[in-house]
C-alpha cells in the first residue's frame, strides 16, 4: 500500500498527518491528491467515510502561500455541522503552522463576529462555510475573491438537494479560472448537469456506488402495527448499545421518540433543525463528549458527520428518499468497527422496504416477540410457501423447454425416447438440489 510520503506532500503536512494517526491514503485520497496537487480540477464520487475531507484539504494545504495575506481557497459545505467538521479537520495544520490562517463562516456566530478581523490585508488563507454566509461576505466585499485559486464543493449532491446550489454557483462565478474540487456521495445525472457549467474535470474519480461499509449488518424489523417510538425503545432495551443514533423521517417526531427512549432509562438528546445555533453547538459538543447513549435525529445528522463510537443505528421508518438509508447506516461501521443498522417498518412501507432489499441491501428479516428480536419467516412476504412455489415453477418451466426441444413439425426417429430422457435429466437435477438442501439443513441443526 502506498503511503502519504509517496504522494509528494509537504513535510509539514506529512508531520501533522502522522501525529494524528494517518499514515496511508484511502483509495479516494490516493487517486485524487496527485491530480489536485498539480492544480487540476476534480469530480469525485466516493461513499461517506471514505476520506474525502483530507483528499481536498491536503492539496490545498500544500499549495497555499502563507506569505501572501490573501484568500486562496474556499470550501463550501451544505450544513453548519459539516462546515464545522471540515474546520476541525483543518485546525491541527493551522496549529502546527502559525502563519496559516483558517476561518469558519457558517452562521455559528452572528454577522458581526464573522466580520471581525476581516480587511484588505487580513484575509484568511482558507475560508470554510455554508453557501449563504460565504456569499454574503463576498457580496459585501469583506472576503476578496481575486486571489482564490481553489474552490471546493463538499457533499455536492446535498448542496443541490437542499436548494443551495444557486448560491454555491454564484460563489464559483466570482473566481477567475479556479481549480474546482467537487466531492459527492452520489453523482446523479441532474447533479452532473448542474455542475457541467463550472467543472471541466481533469480527473473524474468514481469510488463505487453509494453503500455502507462491509462491517455494517442490516436488519428489517416488522413492528406489526406497533407505535414506532415504543418499538424503537424496546429495540434499544434489547440491544443495549454503547452509542446509538435513532433517525426519524420528520423532525416533529423526534420529541416523542426521545421521550419514550428516556422513559426506558437511556440518556437521550434530540438533534434537529429546530435547535438554535447555540443549542446546536452545545448539543454537538456534548454528543462528542459521550454525554448521551442515544441521539434522536433528523437526516440533518445522516450526512458526513463523524461520530466514531456509533455501534447502532435505528431508522423508525423506511426513509422517503432511499439513498438516505445508506447515509444513515453509514454512521456506524466506521473506522473498521462493526455496527448494526435496524429499519422499523410496517405493512404500509413494504414496497419501499422491498426496493431497498432488491437494490442489494443484505437485510435479514426480524420482528420483536416476547421482548426478543426473532427471525421473521414472513418478512416482506418472502416465506417458505412462496419459495417452494417458485422452486416448483422453475422445474416445470425447464421440463417444458426439454420437451419442446425434442418435438416439432417433423417427427424424427426416437423423438419420444429423447424427450423422455431430457425430462428425466431435469427431474434428476431438481432431486439433487432437494437432497443437497436437506443435507445442509440437517448439518446446520447439528451445529
Amino acid at each position: 500500500m502506498q503511503s502519504f510520503k509517496g504522494l509528494n506532500i509537504k513535510e509539514s503536512v506529512l508531520s501533522v498527518l502522522s501525529e494524528n494517526g494517518y499514515s496511508n491514503p484511502s483509495p479516494v485520497q490516493q487517486s485524487v491528491i496527485p491530480s489536485a496537487l498539480r492544480g487540476e480540477s476534480v469530480l469525485a464520487q466516493s461513499p461517506t467515510g471514505s476520506g474525502k475531507t483530507h483528499a481536498y484539504l491536503i492539496p490545498i494545504l500544500c499549495r497555499i502561500d502563507t506569505k501572501l495575506p490573501r484568500l486562496q481557497a474556499v470550501i463550501v459545505a451544505p450544513t453548519r455541522e459539516l462546515a464545522r467538521q471540515v474546520y476541525d479537520f483543518a485546525m491541527p495544520f493551522a496549529k502546527a503552522d502559525s502563519s496559516l490562517r483558517v476561518r469558519l463562516f457558517s452562521g455559528n456566530n452572528n454577522r458581526e463576529a464573522d466580520e471581525e478581523g476581516l480587511g484588505p490585508n487580513s484575509q484568511p488563507h482558507i475560508a470554510i462555510g455554508t453557501p449563504g454566509r460565504l456569499l454574503d461576505l463576498f457580496s459585501s466585499g469583506l472576503l476578496n475573491p481575486k486571489e482564490v485559486k481553489t474552490a471546493v464543493l463538499d457533499e455536492a449532491d446535498m448542496l443541490l438537494d437542499m436548494g443551495f446550489f444557486e448560491e454555491a454557483s454564484a460563489i464559483l462565478a466570482l473566481f477567475s479560472n479556479p481549480q474546482v474540487l467537487v466531492f459527492s456521495a452520489t453523482l446523479k445525472e441532474h447533479l452532473k448537469s448542474a455542475l457541467a457549467k463550472y467543472v471541466k474535470a481533469d480527473l473524474r474519480y468514481e469510488g463505487g456506488e453509494i453503500k455502507t461499509a462491509s462491517e455494517v449488518s442490516h436488519h428489517l424489523v416488522d413492528v406489526r402495527h406497533r407505535e414506532r417510538a415504543a418499538a424503537a425503545a424496546e429495540l434499544l432495551r434489547i440491544k443495549r448499545p454503547y452509542f446509538a443514533i435513532v433517525f426519524v423521517n420528520k423532525k416533529e417526531e423526534a420529541a416523542q421518540v426521545a421521550l419514550r427512549i428516556r422513559e426506558s432509562g437511556f440518556g437521550v438528546v434530540s438533534y434537529t433543525g429546530d435547535l438554535s445555533e447555540r443549542e446546536r453547538r452545545k448539543t454537538m459538543r456534548m454528543i462528542r463528549e459521550n454525554r448521551y447513549q442515544v441521539v434522536v435525529a433528523s437526516d440533518l445528522l445522516s450526512r458526513g458527520i463523524d461520530l466514531p463510537d456509533v455501534d447502532l443505528v435505528v431508522s423508525t421508518d423506511v426513509p422517503s428518499d432511499l439513498d438516505f438509508y445508506y447515509h444513515r447506516a453509514g454512521r456506524t461501521g466506521r473506522f473498521g468497527k462493526n455496527g448494526d443498522s435496524y429499519v422499523l417498518y410496517d405493512m404500509g412501507e413494504e414496497q419501499r422496504a422491498k426496493a431497498l432489499y432488491e437494490a442489494g441491501v443484505p437485510f435479514d428479516m426480524l420482528t420483536i416477540k416476547g421482548g426478543q428480536l426473532v427471525h421473521d419467516p414472513k418478512g416482506l412476504g418472502i416465506h417458505k410457501g412462496q419459495k417452494r412455489q417458485a422452486y416448483e415453477d422453475d422445474e416445470k418451466r425447464e421440463i417444458a423447454i426439454a420437451k419442446a426441444r425434442h418435438s416439432g413439425k417433423s417427427v424424427k426417429p426416437g423423438y419420444r425416447k429423447k424427450a423422455k430422457l431430457a425430462v428425466e435429466k431435469v427431474k434428476r437435477k431438481y432431486r439433487r438440489k432437494a437432497i443437497s438442501k436437506a443435507i445442509r439443513k440437517n448439518l446446520s441443526r447439528k451445529k
